[in-house]
């Protein structure tokens, strides 16, 4: 039996004649013996909330969209652009040229967190140097080194041990992936310390040769710095020469040979290891040698004897 509200619809579009039944449903409905179906109170409630959720899920998940595009960090993390990763993680540090090979930076503003808390950005470079990829090994390295470590405390010394360790290790494996960049750490490393040794020279040496061999752009430079630095076993050497034949040394070179004699301290001066002196000539740095107090006491009455002759 059709309904009296569509019925009523039909009748008034289409001027048809309605039977005897469908006029008795149509006078049934106009005395309110017949209700449409009333719609539950629960589910007109529900459909603006499933509305006005949907409306948030999306609109949350477009700007989280938004964001994931609009962070440049991320994206040239994933993308793999080693080059400009740091462009956009480290935006206020210039770690152009040389600056990228220095150990000493403070860091303030990056993407990376700290090593106990990391950001995703952090947790891809590292899973990128986990697979064996030497460029992010050499990233990693850079973030242990300049930015999680400056992050400790001094007084914790296991966690800035833990800390050394894991930043020699991904340099080392980064080196030894064939990391041009972590290749010149190493050498910058050996040509900027105070005093070095031969062995690390020789090999400082050697990667250098490497990287020239290459075609590295510069690498004749870092040869060539690597070739004038001095090392420990250098400054014994002229220690020693001093020490045998030290009548034919100047007032200045006795004074400092006696110091080292009394005090067990021989400074150097640069200038004696290299072919071009530099303007400054001053002694900069030291080793620690065996006291001699006899030896000390005749090169004493040597210059006393000189000061005499004057």
């Amino acid at each position: 039996m059709l309904t009296p509200l569509p019925v009523t619809i039909s009748y008034r579009i289409c001027g048809t004649t309605l039977t005897r039944v469908e006029e008795f449903a149509i006078a049934q409905f106009n005395a309110g013996a017949i209700h449409p179906k009333q719609t539950i109170p629960t589910r007109s409630i529900l459909k603006p909330v499933l509305f006005f959720g949907t409306v948030l899920v999306l609109t949350l998940s477009f700007f989280s969209t938004l964001h994931h595009f609009g962070n440049a960090c991320l994206t040239n993390i994933e993308e793999q652009n080693y080059n400009y990763i740091f462009s956009y993680c480290v935006p206020e540090s210039d770690l152009t040229g040389n600056n990228l090979y220095r150990e000493d930076h403070y860091i303030s503003v990056h993407s990376f967190g700290q090593f106990f808390d990391k950001t995703q950005e952090a947790k891809l470079i590292e899973e990128g140097a986990k697979a064996g990829d030497e460029q992010f090994q050499f990233l990693w390295w850079f973030i242990i080194q300049n930015i999680y470590k400056k992050d400790i405390s001094p007084n914790n010394i296991q966690a800035l041990k833990r800390l050394d360790d894991e930043s020699e290790k991904w340099l080392q494996k980064a080196m030894a992936g064939g990391s041009v960049d972590a290749t010149k750490v190493y050498i910058y490393r050996h040509i900027f310390s105070k005093i070095s040794t031969n062995d690390a020279k020789e090999k400082a040496l050697n990667l250098a040769q490497k990287l020239k061999n290459k075609g590295v752009p510069l690498s004749q430079h870092l040869l060539d710095e690597a070739k004038n630095s001095v090392t420990f076993e250098d400054i014994q050497e002229i220690f020693i020469a001093q020490r045998q034949n030290y009548t034919k040394l100047n007032i200045e070179q006795l004074e400092n040979l006696l110091y080292a004699l009394e005090e067990g301290f021989f400074y150097f001066k640069i200038n004696d290891f290299l072919q071009t002196p530099r303007k400054n000539g001053n002694y900069e740095n030291e080793i620690e040698v065996t006291k001699d107090t006899e030896k000390a006491r005749e090169i004493r009455r040597f210059m006393e004897a000189k000061m005499e002759s004057f």
